[in-house]
């Protein structure tokens, strides 16, 4: 950072001049000296001091180490302003010491056995503009360390097994998920508490692509396979089978489970590596992974444009798929069932689920390159509900709750179970209005109107 932007609310009083500083101190406690040479009364000494008395040592032995009230105070004000500059929102970190001081405590820390004592560390690169606010921070730090050190001493001589028991900021450790959960739920409490949850998880792993791949990941597994298992449990219920659409053609527990290792197979080798090198492809173009979320009113619009542009794509991709020698050697494989099934929505051809996937995942990422506004959240509500929509659309049943019977453009499972059953038409995935203005409607409804129409035409030109 430049030398008159400070981001670090832990230290900040320690870049103002010492009588600024003098005058922010408590009353009885005396500033900390700009140099570590000399440590506090009561934190353990900087320098080991022989002493050639026994008699003394072990009078002093049994007593607990001296204590004196020490108050600090963490901030998470440190903030990644990289990702603004990009549009996107700012990043929370957990505090952080400069390199020297860091470099120190791991030093102290691998040292814990051995007597407390100060070593000097040379700053370098970046950390040698800053090396006077380096070297109070770690003066200030040294003497954080002793006295934290003295208080466990003192606890474990009145008996208290480890830190249990006691109310410290090292109760809970922050190398562990719910560790940075405390720490970041303490300090930014204007955030809700699934908004806490999801800074914590970005703050432990500590990496950004590691942690949105994973997280998508496992959100796609799990709502795939999720959404597929209750239509698996009708297929077996024989009350729900006046509602197949095909009810003479129900899958076995054999084809679903073959679908299932296909579907599988696929997600490993091909979805797998899409998701991992989305984060980066998209964060270059401005996708926000921080908190506060999004507005709901903001993430619905952004949905329902995705949607409608996924549906074009979807449309104009699959009907060249049904083109003869790009149906024979990539999308035939899909038409496999006639009937199909919601575990079957993305049982497919590696070729053809790159295909039709680069428009659920391209069509918000074309929207974050022109726009600069959308948040990863929004993403995966958006992967959620087209999930949703695609497997339900193979699920092969049609009741008089389905949502085109509310919304006449919307397709719904009898739109697509026609197409898989004529093999032709019906090519959009969410609406049916592709279909309808460019005369591309399958089953009787579409066959009965097309004759109708020619009918009216034959007579205009008698």
């Amino acid at each position: 950072p430049e030398p008159g932007k400070k981001k670090w609310g832990l230290f900040r009083n320690l870049m103002s001049s010492p009588k600024a500083r003098s005058k922010s101190q408590s009353p009885g406690r005396q500033p900390a000296s700009p140099t570590p040479s000399t440590p506090p009364s009561g934190s353990p000494s900087l320098t080991k001091t022989p002493t050639n008395d026994p008699q003394a040592s072990a009078e002093r032995q049994p007593m607990p180490p001296p204590h004196r009230n020490f108050s600090f105070k963490f901030s998470l004000e440190y903030v990644d302003k990289r990702v603004t500059e990009r549009g996107g929102n700012m990043r929370i970190f957990p505090p952080r010491l400069p390199k020297p001081a860091q470099q120190y405590l791991q030093t102290h820390s691998a040292r814990a056995h051995l007597p407390f004592e100060h070593r000097a560390i040379k700053p370098e690169g970046q950390a040698v503009s800053s090396s006077r606010y380096s070297g109070r921070a770690l003066a200030e730090w040294a003497i954080i360390v002793g006295e934290c050190q003295t208080f466990f001493e003192r606890r474990k001589l009145e008996g208290v097994p480890g830190n249990k028991n006691s109310t410290t900021l090292f109760a809970t450790s922050p190398d562990t998920y719910w560790g940075q959960f405390d720490e970041i739920s303490r300090y930014n409490v204007h955030l809700n508490y699934f908004e806490r949850m999801w800074a914590a998880w970005y703050a432990f792993m500590g990496n950004d692509v590691l942690a949105t791949g994973i997280m998508s990941f496992v959100m796609h597994e799990l709502v795939y396979f999720g959404r597929s298992l209750p239509w698996m449990i009708i297929d077996r219920i024989p009350s729900f089978n006046k509602y197949k659409i095909q009810n003479q053609k129900v899958p076995t527990a054999r084809e679903q489970w073959n679908c299932a290792k296909l579907v599988l197979l696929s997600h490993f080798t091909v979805e797998l590596p899409q998701i991992w090198f989305f984060h980066p492809m998209a964060q270059y173009f401005g996708l926000a992974t921080g908190v506060p979320f999004p507005s709901l009113l903001k993430m619905a619009y952004q949905i329902a444009i995705f949607f409608v542009l996924e549906d074009t794509w979807h449309y104009w991709s699959h009907r060249a798929l049904h083109w003869g020698p790009l149906y024979k050697n990539i999308h035939k494989i899909h038409h496999q069932y006639s009937a199909p099934f919601g575990l079957a929505a993305e049982y497919a051809s590696p070729i053809e689920v790159m295909i039709l996937g680069l428009g659920t995942v391209g069509s918000p990422i074309l929207w974050c390159a022109v726009t600069k506004d959308l948040h990863i959240l929004t993403m995966y509500v958006w992967i959620v509900l087209r999930l949703f929509q695609a497997i339900d659309a193979h699920s092969g049943y049609e009741f008089p709750w389905s949502l085109h019977h509310f919304l006449p453009f919307w397709a719904g499972a009898d739109h697509h179970d026609t197409h898989h059953e004529r093999f032709i038409g019906n090519y959009s995935s969410s609406f049916r209005w592709w279909d309808y203005v460019l005369d591309t409607e399958s089953g009787p409804e579409a066959a009965k109107r097309r004759r109708e129409r020619k009918a009216m035409k034959e007579q205009k030109a008698q």
